[in-house]
């Protein structure tokens, strides 16, 4: 893994990363939280492990639809901040409705 803010990977040095280096979407250019507390939406292309186990207490992480890294490496994760919130988005298509859900194969 390259590492680098927008590439999915929260590194220490950054307050959250979301797979993308655009502003005004809760986490900026620069993976700096835009807002106190801190919230943005992350989607499937991002490592959620390591966005998740990266948040600082009070985060909100808003998760779009879609699988989130692969459920055949892991069946749990480990948030070591106290006070965050992963909250999957409801998406509808029509009459289909899509949602973020863990799951993990044992």
């Amino acid at each position: 893994n390259l590492s680098g803010c927008g590439d999915g990977w929260q590194e220490p040095s950054e307050e959250c990363d979301d797979g993308n280096v655009a502003s005004g979407d809760g986490c900026s250019e620069t993976c700096r939280c835009e807002s106190d507390p801190c919230i943005f939406t992350t989607g499937p292309d991002v490592n959620l492990a390591s966005v998740v186990s990266g948040a600082r207490p009070g985060t909100t992480i808003l998760m779009q639809a879609g699988m989130y890294d692969d459920p055949t490496r892991h069946c749990y994760l480990i948030v070591v901040s106290s006070n965050v919130t992963v909250r999957g988005l409801m998406e509808s298509s029509g009459n289909q409705t899509k949602h973020a859900e863990f799951a993990c194969n044992t």
